[in-house]
C-alpha cells in the first residue's frame, strides 16, 4: 500500500497562498489536456493513490486526484481527451 510520506505546511501568509495556487492551478492544468468530468470523493486517504491508479487503468485516460488530506476528501479530474 503507498504511504504519504510528503507533506508541506505554510510557515507564513505568503507560503500558504503559494501552496492554494498550486492546488488551483491542477484544475486548471487539467482542462488544457481535455474534457474535464471533477468528481469530490469521501475516501480512506490511504487509498487514494490506489484509487487513482485503478481509474486511470480502468478508464485508459489521465486522471488527477488531489485535495482535503485532513477530511478525505478527494477530487477527481477525470479527462476526457479528444475522440474518447
Amino acid at each position: 500500500m503507498p504511504e504519504f510520506n510528503d507533506s508541506i505546511i505554510s510557515n507564513n501568509e505568503k507560503e500558504f497562498h503559494k501552496i492554494w495556487r498550486v492546488r488551483e492551478d491542477v484544475a486548471i492544468a487539467a482542462k488544457m489536456l481535455g474534457k474535464v468530468k471533477a468528481y469530490d470523493l469521501s475516501f480512506d486517504v490511504k487509498e487514494w493513490v490506489d484509487l487513482v491508479q485503478h481509474l486511470r487503468k480502468t478508464l485508459k485516460t489521465d486522471v488527477m486526484g488531489y485535495g482535503h488530506i485532513g477530511d478525505g476528501n478527494i477530487h477527481v479530474n477525470i479527462i476526457a481527451k479528444e475522440g474518447q
